[in-house]
Parts: structure tokens; C-alpha cells; sequence
């Protein structure tokens, strides 16, 4: 086992076949990960955009994504709206859209998941999120120094 990989080249090579394989689910509507995501992260409620974008920061990371052009691909399709004080939600047909998107996005994660039982997969989220808070707690020791 001296060539196992690490857990970093999982988590990529997971991440890029996720963004992958959701593109080609969702290419025929024309929608791309990102455009589900803030899709996704909006409600009837309109929020502040910055709020918005707080939501979406942990999927997007340090990645060079335009949230500002994601937002204005939705509006323009109709799917968002924006009220004078900068605040954003999703329109009825927005709702509609991401309702119906949510299907295929469902059965994208049934896929990932086959084979892997409900207490592997719960294991699994567990060990990620703890190892995420192992280092949130060193670079906050490192900041602190």
C-alpha cells in the first residue's frame, strides 16, 4: 500500500468529478454548478448580497468565481430578482427552476453514494468536518502567534 494516495488527491479528484459530472446533468438547461449553487442558496426572502455570498464561500473557496456575474446570469434568465436595496431572491420561476433541477442534483448524489452505506456515508462527513475543524483550529493558533 506504499502508493495509496493521500487524502488531499481524494478530496480534488472528488471535487473535480463532482463539478464534472454535475455540469453534464445540468448542461441542457444550461446551468453550471455555480449557477445551482447560488441557485440553490437563495429563498423567497430577499437577502443581502453579501450575505449570499457568505453562504457559498465555503463551496467556492479561494477559486476565482464572480459571484456578481453568477447573480446577473440568474436574473437575467429570470430566476432571480433584485430590489432597490441590493437584495436578492429567487423569482416563481426560480423556485420552478430549482425544484426541478433539484432531481437531477438528487440523483447525482444517490450515484456518488451507491455502495456506501448511510453509516459510511455519515462516518465519512464526520471525519471530513473534524479534520477541517483540526486545521481551522491551527491556523487560528498560527494567526494568534
Amino acid at each position: 500500500m506504499a502508493d495509496r494516495r493521500p487524502i488531499g488527491y481524494w478530496l480534488k479528484e472528488l471535487d473535480q468529478l463532482i463539478e464534472a459530472t454535475l455540469d453534464r446533468a445540468l448542461a441542457d438547461e444550461a446551468v453550471t454548478r455555480r449557477d445551482w449553487q447560488v441557485l440553490n442558496a437563495l429563498g423567497p426572502a430577499p437577502a443581502p448580497r453579501d450575505e449570499v455570498v457568505e453562504q457559498l464561500r465555503p463551496f467556492w473557496g479561494v477559486e476565482a468565481v464572480d459571484p456578481d456575474a453568477v447573480l446577473e446570469g440568474l436574473i437575467s434568465r429570470g430566476w432571480a430578482l433584485r430590489d432597490p436595496a441590493d437584495r436578492f431572491s429567487l423569482s416563481p420561476e426560480g423556485e420552478a427552476a430549482r425544484a426541478a433541477l433539484l432531481e437531477r442534483v438528487n440523483q447525482l448524489r444517490a450515484a456518488i453514494a451507491d455502495g456506501v452505506s448511510p453509516e459510511q456515508y455519515n462516518t465519512t462527513i464526520d471525519t471530513l468536518s473534524r479534520m477541517a475543524e483540526n486545521l481551522r483550529r491551527l491556523s487560528d493558533q498560527a494567526a494568534e502567534a
